[in-house]
């Protein structure tokens, strides 16, 4: 059957007048460097959705023009003020006949997490039935993946009172929710208060410094093997940056060094990749948390381009405490020391899938192997800088 990503869409709605912002578009706000509407398709093309499709109407050609170099599909709705459900119907009809699954993506929730979208993609290919939701603290969020055998009715349905809300709220006891650490979910944007309340969010995700990073190390009791270790791991993480920056890829290199040098903050905990997460939250990083608490296993990988999550998650696999090692390498005493154990096999095995799906994306983007990329020599102490952005 494939990857269960081949088969799945987003559709973006970005089809409304913003009648509530006062004359400002939603969609073309700025939110950092992109416009909101990009950073709502970018969270999709990096969880590796392939197929995302924006629904426009208001200003069509302007909001078509601010995605036209992510290479997405815009699809027009000429009867977008007849509300929401227009747009998402246009969306819909537009679908390839395999589409197993879709996400329905308001434009005005633009800071999901690609690790949200991931971790929905997951419970879905585990079991392809009913609506999936994020759930964060109880509260369902945005986006819903929706089963594509769905698609017959919403296309049927004059516009239900409640929208597609309504029409999913017949098919509840099919629905499920998974629990994901990004508040995002449930961060929308009506009015110029809640775009402020974004842009405040934004600016909450703090990232350490250097010193700061040593003082966190110092603060959790983490001995010299663990942050030799981190300093190596950011070696190696900002490398592959550079890397892809010079490629054209937007990665920030701050984030990942300070992610790669905090990784293993609380090892030696039961669990210590969550341990550290929460450590990290505690302490104000709520985005350099969700990187540490992926670092040993993610849901899934291998987008059209590496997230600074996927770059700590592959560093981390190519040292071995501070020298540079092959994935064969870091992967086979694993392999052997637990080779009784099929349950921890099976967890080992995907871990390594995912760190090769990553070096392969990795490797197609700087245009030669990993091998070959100048990072350090395999079995050589990797050495311990930090990116300078």
């Amino acid at each position: 059957m494939g990857d269960v990503r081949d088969h799945v869409a987003t559709i973006v709605l970005a089809a409304g007048c913003s009648s509530r912002m006062k004359g400002a578009l939603k969609a073309l706000l700025k939110l950092g460097d992109d416009t909101v509407v990009e950073r709502a398709v970018k969270a999709h093309l990096a969880a590796g959705i392939q197929d995302v499709r924006v629904v426009v109407g208001y200003r069509a050609d302007e909001v078509a023009a601010a995605v036209g170099h992510l290479g997405v599909g815009v699809v027009k709705n000429r009867h977008f003020e007849k509300g929401m459900f227009s747009s998402v119907q246009a969306g819909v009809a537009t679908l390839k006949p395999d589409t197993r699954a879709f996400f329905i993506m308001p434009v005005d929730v633009p800071l999901v997490d690609p690790s949200t979208i991931r971790a929905i993609l997951a419970v879905f290919e585990e079991n392809p039935r009913g609506v999936v939701y994020p759930v964060y603290r109880a509260r369902k969020g945005h986006p819903p993946l929706i089963p594509g055998n769905y698609i017959p009715e919403i296309m049927a349905s004059a516009a239900p009172p409640d929208g597609l809300r309504g029409i999913l709220k017949d098919h509840e006891a099919e629905a499920r929710g998974v629990e994901v650490d990004d508040e995002a979910v449930l961060l929308d944007m009506d009015t110029l208060k809640d775009y402020r309340r974004l842009l405040s969010y934004g600016d909450r995700e703090k990232i350490p410094d250097g010193k700061e990073c040593r003082k966190l190390l110092e603060e959790a009791g983490a001995e010299e093997p663990v942050r030799a270790h981190g300093r190596a791991v950011a070696d190696v993480a900002c490398r592959l940056v550079r890397l892809l920056n010079n490629a054209g890829v937007r990665l920030n290199g701050k984030l990942v060094s300070a992610a790669a040098l905090l990784h293993d903050i609380r090892r030696g905990e039961k669990d210590h990749a969550r341990a550290g997460a929460t450590f990290l939250r505690m302490h104000g990083y709520a985005r350099v948390a969700e990187i540490v608490a992926a670092h040993m296993d993610m849901g899934s990988a291998g987008g059209e381009s590496p997230t600074e999550t996927e770059i700590v998650y592959l560093a981390d696999k190519l040292v071995a405490g501070r020298c540079r090692v092959s994935l064969d390498e870091r992967f086979a005493a694993a392999l052997e020391r637990h080779k009784g154990d099929e349950k921890v096999l099976a967890s080992i095995l995907r871990r390594r899938e995912h760190a090769e799906k990553i070096k392969k994306t990795l490797e197609r983007i700087v245009g030669c192997p990993l091998e070959e990329m100048p990072l350090m020599n395999p079995g050589d102490p990797a050495g311990e800088t930090l990116a300078e952005g």
